[in-house]
């Protein structure tokens, strides 16, 4: 699979997580895109990096500032009630994409590799509760 697959699938199954994550908060009621907030997101996507990848304080920050940024752009497509869902869908998959190669500039090499490894990881949870492809994770 090329890394421009690789994003695209990191780049959903991150939309999903993250809406799903709403939607669980919300109790069981039906999830409202009013509810989302930008700053939870961010500060939530950012701690998991911080401590996955041992981001030094420099790396946060400027993490932080481009979770932040996409979270914003992502709850603005939420609330546009013209836009149909398959084109939120492919816009937020555009803007996850560029989030991510966004956050590998900051990236140290090594950092990069664990980086890509959960990006994997989470493409294969997404997979298997989605029934995609086998569920072997040894491939």
């Amino acid at each position: 699979m090329n890394m421009k697959n690789k994003l695209f699938l990191f780049a959903v199954s991150s939309l999903f997580y993250v809406t799903l994550s709403f939607a669980q908060r919300q109790g069981g009621r039906n999830w409202d895109p009013r509810d989302f907030k930008p700053e939870e997101v961010a500060e939530r996507q950012t701690k998991i990096l911080k401590d996955s990848l041992g981001l030094d304080a420099e790396q946060e920050k400027k993490v932080q500032a481009i979770n932040l940024k996409y979270a914003q752009k992502t709850q603005k497509l939420l609330l546009d009630s013209l836009a149909d869902q398959m084109e939120r869908f492919q816009e937020m998959r555009i803007q996850n994409e560029n989030r991510a190669y966004e956050i590998r500039k900051v990236l140290k090499k090594e950092q990069v590799k664990k980086f890509n490894q959960m990006q994997e990881r989470m493409r294969n949870r997404q997979n298997r509760r989605q029934g995609i492809g086998n569920n072997n994770e040894g491939n």
